[in-house]
């Protein structure tokens, strides 16, 4: 199949997932076009792209007043009219019929022109947030529509300006399929639309046979905790930082490692002086992926304590790695962790539950490595990158066929 998927940034560190499914559709024999409102940090990924892959940037249509964006969405408007005048002719009329105002006619002209006699099987939209940017993208590309639905799109809908929740939930009931990374997802989207009908639940996957389970931990020395994101609010840190000092305070020997960057790193370094955690904690920073499975090699416990998830890829990680879980039941997090086998499942912001589970472990090999051991296996069953193509495979063929 010809596929065209469209995300926001590419590569991204925190969107792995984006790259291994678009390589992995690629050496199954289809041509995968990634088209990207940015193009990201190519170091992450120095390898060459498979055969049937390309990347695609389309201008970026906002902050125009920026003189290098409006010179750069010039030169490329004028591009697509020499090469489809009437498409993009048709474009603006359609444009005109669903604006507001001729502002708002030439901003939506401007973001869907790239697609103008675009030729594709399928368009896939990994986020609901960037498809509810493109209203227009069905009618302009001719080509069925499938969106993703993978969690902070979705629950923090209701918080949003009205524009933003209608453009959205519109979003949802236009598209020929949704897919949502949980059974989770998939009653918030029923809930909030009332669609149940073309709903496909397919979860998030690793690349499981790449992933080497971890030697067995030691029986000795402090217990190595590790978690990972992005330094902003629905990571809960904050509460995982308070579980950790009562882990302290109940004389649990331990040291945790907080991979990742954000916009609370300062925060959360006054938060371990003020804890007095600075012999137990370290913030280590942003690091490659591949630095990520190499900590996961050396761990005993990897904890997540966001209060909104869908399920975690660093979790499924670390499932595969052979390391025990403690996670909060946020998003889809227990249809990944199953409490009392691959780990702990604990309500979300209940720092006493988080801190007595991280204790049972700590003091209770055996229990690590049993519950290390069902994870890998759980990991390799139920989270490999090639279930989940396969299962993409269905959606789009399915789509495809019922749209002919």
């Amino acid at each position: 199949m010809d596929l065209l998927l469209v995300t926001g940034r590419f590569p991204e560190r925190s969107e792995t997932f984006i790259y291994r499914k678009a390589t992995a559709l690629a050496r199954r024999g289809h041509h995968v076009t990634v088209a990207v409102r940015q193009i990201g940090d190519w170091s992450l990924y120095p390898d060459p792209l498979p055969e049937g892959m390309r990347v695609e940037q389309v201008p970026l249509d906002d902050s125009l007043r920026d003189p290098r964006r409006a010179m750069s969405a010039a030169a490329s408007t004028l591009r697509r009219l020499a090469e489809a005048p009437a498409g993009a002719r048709r474009l603006y009329e359609l444009c005109q019929e669903r604006a507001g105002s001729r502002t708002e006619t030439i901003r939506l002209f401007l973001r869907h022109l790239p697609f103008v006699d675009r030729k594709a099987d399928l368009v896939h939209f990994e986020f609901l947030s960037l498809a509810a940017m493109y209203p227009l993208a069905r009618e302009v590309l001719g080509s069925p529509l499938v969106v993703s639905c993978r969690g902070n799109d979705v629950h923090t809908l209701e918080l949003r300006s009205v524009s933003e929740r209608d453009a959205a939930l519109e979003c949802v009931r236009r598209a020929d399929a949704i897919h949502c990374v949980s059974d989770e997802m998939a009653s918030e989207i029923a809930r909030l639309t009332g669609r149940r009908e073309a709903v496909w639940v397919n979860r998030p996957a690793v690349e499981t046979e790449r992933i080497s389970p971890r030697p067995p931990p030691s029986s000795s020395g402090p217990i190595r905790l590790l978690a990972t994101g992005r330094l902003v609010w629905k990571k809960g840190f904050d509460y995982l930082l308070a579980a950790l000092a009562k882990l302290a305070r109940a004389g649990v020997e331990f040291h945790a490692d907080i991979l990742g960057d954000g916009e609370l790193k300062n925060f959360m370094r006054f938060s371990i002086d003020d804890l007095q955690l600075e012999r137990h904690v370290t913030l280590v920073g942003g690091v490659s992926s591949a630095e990520v499975l190499a900590r996961m090699q050396s761990t005993d416990v990897f904890v997540l304590s966001s209060f909104e998830e869908g399920i975690s890829n660093a979790v499924l990680e670390a499932m595969a790695s052979g390391v025990p879980i403690v996670t909060t039941n946020s998003g889809g997090m227990a249809e990944a962790v199953t409490d009392g086998v691959e780990g702990f499942v604990v309500p979300v912001r209940d720092v006493s539950a988080l801190a007595e589970r991280i204790e049972r472990l700590a003091r209770d090999r055996a229990l690590r490595l049993r519950m290390g051991h069902a994870a890998r296996v759980r990991a390799q069953a139920d989270f490999s990158i090639r279930r989940q193509v396969e299962i993409f495979e269905t959606i789009y063929r399915t789509v495809s066929g019922a749209q002919a």
